[in-house]
């Protein structure tokens, strides 16, 4: 049976950052920053992105010489060219359903009375 993925807004805001970020890898924290997710959401989320082969994985090398000598290695994310294409096709043809929730949407009063 082939995986599927939903489309909630979780998977929309990080499919939204990798397809901003395409010409960069983008660690998984970063991308927990980038979009305002927990790792514990982010993180499984990236698992399904790779096992359905719209995301290339890989880790940091930090060898002699790197730039970066400090801290654990990171794993670097990016969207593969089928998953690309996936994706803005996934992010055309549900943003209209979300931009009208978010037009909806009350927003929260700011300052007080």
């Amino acid at each position: 049976m082939p995986q599927q993925l939903r489309l909630t807004r979780t998977t929309r805001a990080v499919l939204q950052v990798l397809c901003d970020g395409f010409e960069d890898d983008l660690w998984g924290l970063r991308i927990c920053h980038l979009t305002r997710l927990p790792s514990g959401t982010v993180y499984p989320l990236l698992t399904r992105l790779d096992d359905l082969g719209w995301v290339e994985a890989r880790w940091e090398d930090i060898g002699v010489g790197a730039e970066r000598s400090t801290g654990p290695r990171r794993r670097f994310y990016r969207l593969s060219p089928d998953g690309l294409i996936q994706a803005r096709a996934a992010l055309t043809t549900e943003s209209t359903k979300f931009t009208l929730i978010s037009l909806i949407r009350p927003t929260p009063a700011t300052g007080s009375a």
